[in-house]
């Protein structure tokens, strides 16, 4: 429930005051795998390139609710960790209709079309 209302929080903060060139969205299903790890893994690319802009906003969530509120599977984190990047802080959260007017790209990772179906459902009509 924090995590929710402090995400609407940023949402809301970023959105209004600061102006992103590009808003990246990673969706896999529960948000504790692979999209913490391409958001993590984009981050430190951002990071490592100073010729990238810093105003690109990026974020990962899940199609379902599974596991909201929870940290990266520990797995995850130790893989990301080999690789000099540290996931750990990031927390699950599903996705939501607001995503889809708020993010320019929505990357899904995953191999079935049922994830895709899954987001279907959030997005809005029209």
């Amino acid at each position: 429930m924090w995590s929710e209302l402090l995400w609407q929080i940023t949402k809301i903060v970023m959105h209004d005051q600061l102006q992103f060139k590009h808003k990246i969205l990673f969706v896999c299903t529960g948000n504790i795998c692979r999209s913490p790890s391409a958001e993590g893994v984009f981050r430190k690319m951002i990071e490592e390139h100073e010729s990238f802009d810093c105003s690109i906003y990026i974020d990962s969530c899940g199609t379902h609710s599974y596991h909201i509120g929870q940290s990266p599977d520990v797995r995850a984190q130790h893989a990301a960790v080999n690789r000099g990047i540290d996931i750990s802080k990031q927390m699950a959260r599903q996705i939501e209709a607001d995503d889809f007017d708020f993010f320019d790209y929505i990357l899904v990772k995953a191999k079935a079309t049922k994830c895709i179906g899954d987001i279907l459902v959030y997005m809005p009509i029209g």
